[in-house]
């Protein structure tokens, strides 16, 4: 029936008769199981048309059936039923599928799908074919019946969602709304998935069509489900994410063995709060923290990050590292603890330390600081010593199990040790076959004299690529000898791993060696093309290196990682360390160390040639891929080669002000500008342009304010470039301090610039400082959104999206609410919230609730999303946000008539409220409180909340109703 009718007996289909005969069984089957009378049925078949003689025709068309159908077809006389005795029909199927898929929905997903897919996959077109149009019931079954099948297609798609296909069935679900634009549910499935593909504006965007739709030709709204979906979305709400966030590592390899260490090391994790992995390197102490973060994502809805500390070189440094890969920065007058602190302080999170060992005692207040955040906080860090913190619980990490090739029931391969050997020889060598005395060699005694040390156990597993089990046996019993006096004072497993290293450096040829020493001057992962160049000299030519590169990666000496289709390389932590005792000893460390400065400075500069352009957030990548060898790069030029250093501020400036490293701008900035002399004015200014950017945020207000100004006079003769981004900076300074004049006249000059170079898309950037300007003086806000909208276009074009977000989109929302264009301040909204930038995310909240939703009445909306957008401010330190939040929770606040908490709130937003925020419009619901309570009640309450610290100004808004 799910299709046109059809009767199979064992395969074969039967000859129903003619289109009134079918129509009478179709009537009857659509009935089941109750009977139906010969007056219902000449009604259905004929209609007011019937013929005298129909009932008797009626009877004719039912004997026929039977002689086809049996006893399936029975009467008593005034009716006829079908009854199908068991036989098959493929509405029951759909049922039965249906019912299968739902009972198995929350325990099985998966199972839930391919129940629901079997159901989607029993229709072959509209039910009862075109018998649907002659009979009534026949319409009303078939119309069930499709609805059945819809059903069926959505509830695949809940399934597929909840085990995280939503890339996988995003398109077909777009199809199925294309087909039924008005099924609320399937509508929030797309939703959904677009909003755990990336794809936030584009999952607003489908709830207002649906909205358009259902008010223009139903004059409905969408139902109060889909309504708090939209919401949540716009919110970003963690129940919405298939898994909490994270930024764990990929794997490089598979995880092999290890389950109980795995299991107690989970364990401790959900029973403390700091546990630390202790162990020799070498051990597998990351490979360990690594899974025990990816079993634990799910106990920590605040998301699982994870802390590289190998390249950072002070414990000072580690806050920085971990504010970085948090996405939270600096902010005046407070300290980057605090910052963390205030974003940790409500957030279940599992921040990940590794390679602590270089940072002890030094990291241990550090940590602990951390740990104060809140009770959320938890630490799982790895390290070769202990952290000693109060309260830290010691995991040593012990070599994996070896065998015990002397108990009778040995079975060789079995252990964890001869696993992983096995493993990681089968991936260097794939067609290798192992017979049982190559695996007894294995298990009784490389794994064993390897001490069952993980990374000595795959650097000799590399190897079964050129040698037998039995040779590499023997080549590790004589590596002993190769251990000078002295290391044999240190741990006898950290022997066993320097004698393997020893002995897999003596199996690269001379020209791996070299570059294996050479490249162990990166501090992170490198690509191909900075291997060339650091270690591409003599007696090695630069064509020479990857095949080196090639060579020690086989050797498992070096890890290749890929990401976006491109390779990059990285040293484990112990094995740079051996390889850096082999550079020094080699006599070319300071001219590797020059190479790698010279590489990285002139991916800098060559950011810099690319500022304004498409290709600008390409380059970025590249330094974002860098970032921890370009810190190191500035800092050895900066001692070494000041002059060079400077050079690198034209591509670090624009970077560093849309990655908010305000710490490094402001050090590195000021560095090069002082130590440089000698420099032109351009890279002078480029230099400023960076202290400048980094110098509000660090409290240096001074600087911040004269900065842009002296740039662009040392810029007067300058490239384009250089001075686009000058009276850019300029015009965003003095935006916050309300300089309008300039922010206006600083437009002006950008736009005469581009038309004087014939520039196209750069001029979005004189664009947006217009709109600021129009819409800051309260002047023409259709005016202000069209220069907004023309910066957005173009800042969109050069692939420039945080400049979208800051410079565009959160003043677009403004100026278009207070023209009344409350959509247009809804997808601007919607865009804005969708791309990376926390800070600049709570401005989005914080204008769509105080400039639209509060102005159209629905305060409970605009309480929950200025709620959001302020908790976000208060969390990465954005001041003047913060209190802008402050400001719009006390306008509606008065609104609900909650005048106490609304006096608290207009003291609270006063200190550091910036210049839009003294706005004479955003005020006159003070006086009304003010009326509402009595002056002097007013003002003791507008003092407290003066006096108020952070802290218990959100304790007070998270308690208000």
């Amino acid at each position: 029936m799910l299709g046109p009718l059809r009767v199979l007996d064992d395969g074969d289909e039967l000859d129903l008769g003619g289109p009134r005969q079918r129509t009478v069984l179709a009537i009857l089957l659509a009935a089941r199981p109750d009977a139906v009378s010969v007056d219902r049925l000449v009604d259905e078949v004929w209609g007011d048309d019937s013929p005298t003689t129909a009932p008797h025709v009626v009877s004719t068309y039912v004997s026929n059936l039977r002689r086809i159908l049996g006893e399936r077809l029975a009467s008593d006389g005034r009716s006829y039923r079908i009854d199908l005795n068991g036989d098959e029909s493929d509405t029951d199927e759909l049922a039965a599928a249906m019912e299968r898929g739902r009972a198995l929905l929350d325990t099985d997903p998966a199972a839930a799908e391919a129940e629901f897919t079997r159901a989607v996959r029993l229709r072959r077109g509209n039910p009862f074919g075109d018998l649907a149009d002659d009979a009534a019931t026949v319409r009303l079954t078939a119309d069930a019946l499709e609805e059945q099948y819809l059903r069926a297609v959505e509830r695949r798609f809940d399934a597929a969602l909840r085990i995280g296909r939503h890339e996988d069935v995003l398109p077909d679900i777009g199809s199925h709304v294309r087909d039924h634009p008005y099924r609320e549910h399937a509508v929030g499935q797309l939703m959904i998935a677009l909003y755990r593909s990336g794809r936030q504006a584009d999952a607003l965007a489908e709830y207002r069509n649906l909205r358009r739709r259902l008010v223009e030709e139903l004059g409905i709204d969408p139902s109060p489900e889909l309504s708090d979906l939209e919401e949540r979305i716009l919110l970003h709400d963690p129940s919405l994410a298939l898994r909490p966030p994270h930024n764990i590592p990929a794997p490089i390899s598979t995880f092999v063995g290890r389950q109980a260490e795995l299991g107690e090391i989970t364990k401790q994790i959900e029973a403390f709060r700091l546990v630390t992995l202790v162990g020799v390197g070498g051990v597998g102490k990351t490979r360990l923290a690594r899974e025990a973060a990816i079993e634990l994502l799910d106990s920590f809805a605040g998301g699982v990050w994870w802390v590289d500390l190998t390249a950072v070189e002070e414990p000072a440094d580690v806050l920085a590292r971990t504010a970085h890969v948090l996405g939270v920065g600096a902010q005046p007058g407070l300290s980057l603890a605090d910052v963390l602190r205030r974003y940790l302080s409500a957030r279940t999170t599992l921040l990940v330390l590794d390679n602590c060992e270089h940072l002890v005692p030094g990291i241990a207040p550090i940590v602990a600081g951390l740990l104060d955040a809140g009770p959320g906080v938890k630490i799982l860090a790895t390290s070769r010593r202990a952290l000693n913190v109060t309260g830290e619980v010691r995991s040593p990490v012990p070599p994996m199990s070896l065998p015990d090739v002397d108990h009778p029931d040995y079975l060789p391969g079995t252990s964890d040790a001869e696993r992983l050997f096995i493993a990681r020889a089968g991936e260097a060598t794939p067609t290798m076959g192992w017979n049982e005395s190559e695996l007894a060699e294995v298990g009784g005694r490389i794994c064993s004299r390897l001490d069952g040390l993980p990374l000595a156990i795959e650097m000799a597993a590399a190897r079964t690529a050129v040698l037998s089990p039995s040779q590499i046996s023997a080549h590790l019993d004589e590596g002993t000898d190769l251990l000078v006096a002295g290391e044999r004072d240190r741990h006898p497993r950290q022997r066993t791993l320097e004698a393997t290293l020893e002995w897999s450096y003596a199996l690269l040829d001379r020209r791996e060696r070299i570059v294996f020493d050479r490249v162990s001057v990166f501090a992170a992962d490198f690509a191909i093309d900075a291997a060339r160049a650091v270690a591409g000299f003599d007696p090695v030519d630069p064509d020479e290196v990857l095949d080196a590169i090639t060579g020690i990666v086989s050797s498992s000496m070096l890890v290749v990682e890929r990401s976006d289709d491109t390779a990059r390389y990285r040293m484990l932590t112990t094995v740079r360390e051996f390889a850096r005792r082999k550079l020094a000893e080699s006599g070319f460390e300071h001219e590797t160390a020059r190479r790698h400065a010279h590489h990285h400075i002139a991916l800098a500069a060559s950011a810099g040639k690319a500022r304004f352009t498409p290709s600008f957030s390409r380059a970025m990548t590249r330094i974002d891929a860098s970032r921890d060898d370009m810190v190191g790069a500035l800092e050895w030029s900066l001692e070494h080669d000041p002059e060079r250093a400077i050079e690198a501020a034209s591509g670090l400036n624009e970077y560093w002000s849309r990655r908010g490293d305000v710490a490094l701008a402001y050090r590195f900035g000021r560095s090069m500008f002082d130590r440089a002399p000698g420099a032109t004015n351009e890279q002078r200014a480029e230099a400023l342009l960076c202290a400048s950017f980094g110098a509000g945020l660090s409290g240096d207000f001074e600087l911040a304010a004269r900065g842009p100004a002296e740039a662009i006079e040392l810029a007067a003769d300058a490239g384009w470039q250089t001075r686009l981004w000058a009276y850019h900076a300029r015009g965003q300074i003095s935006t916050i301090l309300g300089d309008l004049p300039t922010v206006e006249a600083m437009g002006r000059a950008i736009v005469d610039l581009c038309a004087h170079e014939g520039l196209d898309l750069p001029v979005a950037y004189g664009e947006s400082l217009l709109g600021l300007a129009e819409f800051f003086a309260d002047r023409d806000y259709g005016a202000a959104v069209r220069h907004l909208d023309a910066a957005i276009e173009g800042m969109r074009a050069l692939g420039d999206f945080e400049g979208m977000k800051i410079y565009g989109l959160a003043t677009a929302i403004s100026a278009a609410a207070l023209q009344g264009d409350y959509d247009a301040a809804e997808r601007y909204t919607a865009e804005a919230v969708s791309l990376p930038g926390l800070p600049w995310t709570a401005a989005a909240y914080i204008i769509f609730g105080g400039y639209a939703l509060h102005p159209q009445g629905d305060l409970d909306r605009a309480r929950r999303v200025l709620v959001r957008g302020t908790r976000i401010a208060y969390e990465t330190s954005t001041e003047i946000w913060m209190r802008t939040g402050f400001l719009f929770l006390a306008r509606v606040a008065a609104e609900e008539a909650d005048w106490e908490h609304a006096a608290f709130l207009f003291g609270a937003c006063r200190p550091n409220l910036p210049a839009w925020g003294r706005q004479p419009r955003w005020w006159d619901l003070a006086e009304v409180t003010r009326t509402a309570l009595g002056g002097a009640p007013y003002e003791r309450l507008v003092r407290r909340g003066r006096d108020s610290s952070p802290d218990e100004v959100m304790a007070a808004i998270r308690d208000a109703p």
